[in-house]
């Protein structure tokens, strides 16, 4: 009988794992776990070595760590995961090809323009993912009415009755033979590249030349081929573009981490329903899982376990801030770091010191002190700026505790902002796998639309109604799918 449900945050630092599973009297109990996210001296894959234990614990049998996992009891597997997160971080992706329309090579090197900081003198470029860049001749016209001009082509007329998905009308021309010769000459996929991000300017609304694109691209033998309109399907061919390059970067490293994940339970693991999550919170199985989903896959538990945990015992208005993430501790290391910087410390006082201001020497623990109250004022931050500047009072919130050291600064941060509540869930310390437990699976549905609005009832509304009809029945449809298959 598969009776047992686990959901597991794999984080950086540690895997988080909860589990639903049978109590022995007829109903269900909950465990939870925290292991290393890395210990490969005593086992191969966090996850799964948590799995195992909890199995050993319900069926009192053993689970050998170098056999393949027995998945006989196992009905669920749910999992948020860090691997696109510190892949992107750490520049840890796949090697990468950018296609792009012709003219528009620098277009994700120079992006928006937007800035953190608009006054920094001293502006740092971000690092692009990709490594080679191919221009594809290609041109999709938006006609300006029906007359033959240079613009709207010699078949002006013709050439406005094309509709590209009831969005605009379009003249084009590409040249697929020049494509196959220029992919050759730049030798993409002869300096090892096996990934490529496709990017041409109208593909959102007229799609057909990036499918001809990726059709080649796999003829050619390259392995992922993100093709922008269908990673993202907007008009801005920026933030499309920035999308598709993190789908083709991630998804053959994160594609990798699933099927060693997967490689550790015996055949029965294809009868067991896997989900992961994705940016947004939402479920989806692990075939639809990829790059461009899974950055935020790991925090998102925690938001989803946050929201809902904290909605059900409190009625108020909710704020959502987060830490910076943590960093494996080395005790030794730390105890020699802060003796060097006690030594700095009191290096600097005393050199600065005189009779109207004194210096009295500090000891390891009082600069280990100073720093937790550094740390919690840099969290404290963040929660004045979606409170305080948005003109709303802290001291009238609840402040929501989570994650494994969260204990230890949610008194501090809480005096620091006047707040009189704290809310500590009894799983706080694992409650991203909780969130996890709690998902739902989604489906989502997007496309274009440009329309001028008018009355209700108009021809124009009609059809947008009609298309939202449309896109709910696609993702209806998709659920009902998948929970058949589940």
């Amino acid at each position: 009988m598969r009776d047992c449900h686990f959901s597991i945050d794999r984080g950086g630092t540690f895997t988080d794992l909860f589990a639903e599973v049978p109590d022995g009297k007829g109903g269900v109990m909950h465990k939870a776990l925290k292991l290393l996210s890395e210990d490969p001296a005593h086992y191969p894959d966090a996850p799964r070595e948590g799995i195992r234990r909890v199995l050993e614990q319900v069926t009192g049998l053993p689970h050998p760590r170098d056999a393949p996992l027995d998945t006989s009891r196992i009905a669920s597997i749910r999992m948020g995961t860090t691997v696109a997160t510190n892949a992107l971080l750490e520049r840890k992706g796949e090697r990468v090809a950018l296609l792009v329309s012709s003219g528009f090579r620098d277009l994700l090197h120079i992006g928006n323009q937007s800035r953190p900081n608009i006054f920094d003198l001293a502006i740092k470029v971000p690092e692009q993912l990709y490594e080679r860049v191919v221009e594809v001749e290609e041109s999709v016209v938006l006609p300006l009415g029906t007359e033959p001009s240079a613009r709207n082509g010699k078949d002006a007329a013709q050439n406005a009755n094309v509709l590209c998905a009831n969005v605009c009308q379009v003249w084009c021309e590409f040249v697929m033979g020049r494509r196959r010769a220029q992919i050759a000459k730049n030798a993409v996929h002869a300096s090892g590249i096996r990934s490529l991000a496709v990017v041409l300017k109208h593909a959102a609304v007229f799609p057909d030349h990036e499918q001809a694109v990726g059709k080649l691209a796999r003829e050619l033998g390259f392995e992922q081929i993100s093709l922008s309109h269908e990673v993202m399907p907007m008009v801005k061919m920026v933030a499309r573009g920035f999308t598709a390059a993190a789908d083709a970067y991630l998804t053959p490293h994160i594609m990798r981490y699933l099927h060693t994940f997967q490689s550790g339970f015996d055949a029965g693991l294809s009868n067991v329903q896997v989900l992961f999550v994705q940016s947004d919170g939402g479920l989806c199985r692990a075939a639809n899982f990829s790059g461009h989903k899974a950055v935020l896959s790991g925090p998102a538990g925690g938001v989803v376990g946050c929201a809902l945990t904290t909605n059900k015992q409190f009625s108020c208005k909710e704020h959502q801030c987060e830490s910076p993430q943590d960093q494996p501790l080395d005790v030794a290391a730390a105890a020699t770091a802060l003796a060097a910087l006690q030594e700095q410390v009191n290096k600097h006082g005393t050199a600065n010191a005189s009779a109207d201001n004194p210096y009295t020497t500090k000891s390891v623990d009082e600069v280990a002190s100073g720093f937790i109250t550094v740390a919690n004022e840099a969290m404290c931050r963040p929660i004045r700026a979606l409170t305080q500047m948005r003109g709303f009072d802290a001291s009238a919130h609840v402040l929501s505790c989570f994650g494994g050291a969260g204990g230890q600064h949610a008194c501090a941060i809480a005096r620091a902002l006047g707040m009189r509540t704290i809310f500590l869930h009894k799983y706080a310390g694992i409650l991203s796998a909780v969130g996890i437990h709690l998902a739902d699976v989604v489906q989502e549905r997007q496309e274009p639309a440009a329309e001028q609005l008018s009355s209700p009832g108009s021809p124009t509304n009609t059809d947008l109604e009609a298309r939202l009809d449309s896109l709910q029945a696609s993702a209806e449809a998709a659920l009902i799918v998948q929970v058949r298959r589940e």
